[in-house]
């Protein structure tokens, strides 16, 4: 193989790959899109009034707070992990499909303060895919 062609595969190659690691971003990387959101004093007064709360189990609480329980999207169709930034402040990243046909899915990263026995919330970042959007976005859907 001559030295040009092995120029063009080299080429041809790291072109596939910032074509990948880009597609990566757009569609498969929401952290990277999520932006913050005003944290909703009376959802964080709600948090507070329940007690005994695991991080995961306080940040769903918080979504899902004012929503009717029939119109919630069951649990088992949504994905949760959390890293423990410290034991008091951890950051729970949450995966929903919504039963919305503008949204299709929501993320949220949601940063959690334990204070005793109950969590509050001290930053939201939201989000989401939906008709009209192309990959994660914070625009309204159409």
């Amino acid at each position: 193989m001559s030295s040009r062609t092995k120029k063009i595969v080299l080429i041809f190659v790291a072109l596939f790959g910032l074509t990948a690691l880009g597609l990566y971003a757009v569609f498969g990387c929401p952290s990277l899109w999520a932006r913050d959101f005003a944290v909703d004093p009376a959802a964080n007064a709600h948090l507070v009034a329940i007690n005994g709360l695991t991080a995961e189990n306080a940040a769903l609480e918080f979504i899902d707070w004012n929503i009717p329980v029939y119109d919630r999207v069951p649990r088992e169709r949504i994905s949760l992990s959390s890293s423990q930034g410290s034991s008091d402040a951890p950051v729970v990243r949450i995966y929903c499909p919504e039963q919305d046909d503008s949204i299709h899915c929501s993320f949220y990263e949601i940063t959690l303060s334990r204070q005793q026995e109950t969590w509050t919330v001290t930053r939201l970042r939201r989000c989401w895919t939906g008709r009209g959007l192309i990959g994660w976005s914070t625009s309204t859907p159409s």
